[in-house]
């Protein structure tokens, strides 16, 4: 494992209504490699810096199908799934890599009118993309289902790319601010990042002028605009730009008050108003704490401690009702976080809940992808849970 300056934080993601997500891992440093776009099989788990098979945030529901899903890897490229989960393709093509790893998958984006083009946020830690291990890394994007990839990072100042989103005819991406291993001096600047489909470069979104020591681990897309929060990558230090939104496609940014402005950093989604929000903020690796705000962050609430683990939160149907993340498992409360009940355990902690999404197109089917790669599904809005498949088992078998 390359030993890597920037901490892992973690952060709400909202889906359909509100959803909770939140990362962590280990990166590569962007020291030299050979890079290549051979097809490889990725590291195994404890070796070539994939310390757990995490899948990060990188889970994807098809917009019209849900049955089809999409899951990112720590090294093994992304996996895609028609059957709900039970069998899957192996889309590597055109994905580059260094020495005997993929870049880490952190999220992924569908077109919401155009199934077919899907667009990838990988990381390889802060670095240039043009050398080293974080040249493998950045924007991919496909317009065959994930069948083949291209790059798209000419114009960005990082490889170090932690979320995307496709909004119209535009790619959006989060990038971490940070410093590498090798080059400890340099800094790399984070940012919010656009570019058109038929553009030949990346633009620098206006935003608050922390955005670029700020790093985004998530961006939500809503039908009145976007909300991201811009975190600290050094714990405990420094500034941040804190929750901000956007109502011109990611072309400019404004900063909202809120409690969780220059902290470590998590995850935020919100209604599709902008009005609802919920986040989760991390001082360091323990105790996350949720946040509401009923006035689009104008006034915030504390309404439960999080877990020890990871946070993930869906809310399917109603503002009361949630699914969240407790490491080993995922709970649920039918009363605003008042009372919770268990609704899945995983076999052990090293297959910690990492990402929960509900599909766009019926919100009873919600999936969940653990470290380890194991799929579970739900097809009554979160009330039972059925294991569906086990990636790692799958590429063992290629």
């Amino acid at each position: 494992m390359v030993n890597w300056r920037k901490f892992p934080i973690f952060a709400v993601s909202i889906v359909l209504a509100i959803a909770l997500s939140g990362c962590g891992g280990a990166q590569q440093s962007s020291g030299s490699c050979s890079i290549s776009t051979d097809l490889i099989k990725g590291p195994a788990v404890g070796s070539g810096g994939n310390n757990s098979d995490n899948p990060f945030r990188a889970l994807a529901i098809d917009p019209t199908d849900p049955q089809t899903i999409y899951v990112g890897s720590e090294g093994n490229g992304v996996f895609k799934s028609s059957d709900g989960g039970a069998n899957y393709t192996w889309l590597r093509s055109g994905l580059k890599h260094c020495d005997d790893a993929y870049p880490e998958i952190y999220s992924i984006a569908i077109d919401s009118t155009d199934r077919s083009r899907i667009a990838i946020a990988t990381n390889a830690g802060p670095g240039p993309v043009t050398s080293g291990h974080s040249a493998t890394a950045g924007v991919y994007y496909s317009t065959d289902s994930g069948a083949s990839w291209s790059q798209i990072n000419t114009g960005l100042p990082n490889g170090d790319v932690n979320s995307i989103a496709i909004v119209g005819s535009k790619y959006i991406a989060g990038l971490g601010a940070g410093t590498d291993t090798n080059s400890r001096s340099t800094f790399y600047a984070g940012g919010i990042y656009t570019r058109s489909f038929s553009a030949s470069s990346w633009t620098k979104a206006s935003a608050p002028s922390s955005a670029d020591e700020s790093i985004y681990w998530q961006i939500a897309q809503r039908a009145s605009g976007l909300i991201t929060f811009g975190g600290n990558p050094i714990t405990g230090s420094g500034s941040a730009s804190g929750v901000i939104t956007s109502t011109d496609s990611g072309n400019t940014w404004s900063q909202t008050t809120s409690p969780l402005n220059n902290l470590a950093g998590g995850y935020i989604e919100a209604s599709s108003d902008l009005q609802t929000i919920y986040a989760c903020k991390r001082s360091g690796e323990a105790d996350p704490v949720f946040y509401k705000s009923t006035d689009g962050g104008a006034n915030w609430t504390n309404p439960a401690q999080g877990s020890s683990g990871p946070v993930r939160l869906v809310i399917p149907t109603h503002a009361n009702v949630a699914l969240y993340s407790i490491g080993q498992g995922i709970a649920m409360t039918t009363d605003g976080f008042t009372t919770a009940s268990t609704v899945l355990t995983t076999p052990s902690a090293s297959n910690d809940v990492m990402a929960i999404e509900v599909a766009p197109s019926n919100s009873n089917y919600i999936y969940a992808v653990t470290k380890g790669l194991l799929v579970y599904r739900s097809t009554d809005a979160g009330a039972n849970w059925t294991l569906r498949g086990n990636i790692r088992t799958y590429i063992d078998s290629q």
